[in-house]
């Protein structure tokens, strides 16, 4: 009898704490953005990161470069560079993000998306790109990890 008290004791401690691991964090942000390449001005997401924020991007789809024998390329682009996904955060640098990239900012912004192509009017097609944010202060504190 004390031995089935004490597995329904665990099971139920078990249960809550699986539960509590299982609760998604309402502070983390999500947007989809559709970048269509015949775009040539840098595509806006209404998502913005804070410094030490954690920034998923992932992107897909497939778009036809004018004027070029390339063929439909995904978010990578061609070895030059066309039709890669780039992202602008703020007026800063432009960061090649091709299908997907995670990082951290050291300042404020806004996430701007563009595909990289000489020419856009004749293009076709467009990326969706998935940006998440995951705040600085809803990541667990840094572990050191002694060597054995």
């Amino acid at each position: 009898m004390r031995l089935a008290t004490l597995f329904l004791a665990a099971a139920a401690l078990w249960s809550v704490s699986f539960a509590g691991r299982a609760q998604v964090c309402s502070s983390i942000n999500n947007e989809v953005v559709s970048v269509d390449v015949r775009n040539d001005e840098w595509t806006a997401a209404k998502i913005k990161a804070n410094p030490g924020d954690l920034i998923i991007v992932r992107a897909s789809g497939l778009v036809k470069i004018a004027h070029t024998l390339l063929g439909e390329v995904g978010p990578r682009g061609a070895p030059n560079g066309s039709g890669r996904l780039d992202m602008k955060i703020g007026a800063k640098t432009v960061v090649p993000i091709a299908d997907r990239w995670v990082g951290a900012l050291r300042e404020p912004g806004a996430f701007q998306f563009r595909v990289n192509a000489e020419r856009y009017r004749d293009n076709s097609g467009a990326y969706r790109v998935n940006v998440i944010v995951i705040p600085a202060g809803a990541l667990p504190a840094a572990v050191k990890v002694d060597e054995e």
